[in-house]
């Protein structure tokens, strides 16, 4: 088994694997970080999903806040443009009224 670039090359070699063409195609080593290579915020190891999970989710809050405080404006904009369009409609029937 060829082992290129491998910290543990010897180990490969004097191990009990077998040498077939089928095994040399599948063999691999997947060397990882003890505990895992993320952490969260508060310092705990966790998996890729956990972290990333983690390190958006204050982003995401803040763009939640974000989009109610814009939601809000908005609403509060229709409510005055739908008094004045109201309030716009009564001065006009008034003023229609006494041209006639």
């Amino acid at each position: 088994m060829e082992a290129e670039k491998d910290l543990f090359e010897n180990d490969v070699r004097n191990s009990m694997v077998s040498c077939s063409d089928v095994m040399r195609e599948r063999a691999c080593m997947d060397v990882r970080v003890r505990g895992g290579g993320y952490r969260l915020r508060n310092g705990r190891y966790a998996n890729r999903e956990d972290a990333f999970v983690d390190k958006y989710a204050k982003r995401i809050a803040w763009l939640e806040f974000e989009r109610e405080k814009y939601m809000r404006a908005w609403m509060g904009v229709c409510d005055v443009l739908a008094m004045r369009e109201r309030e716009l409609r009564e001065l006009k029937d008034k003023i229609q009224g006494l041209l006639k």
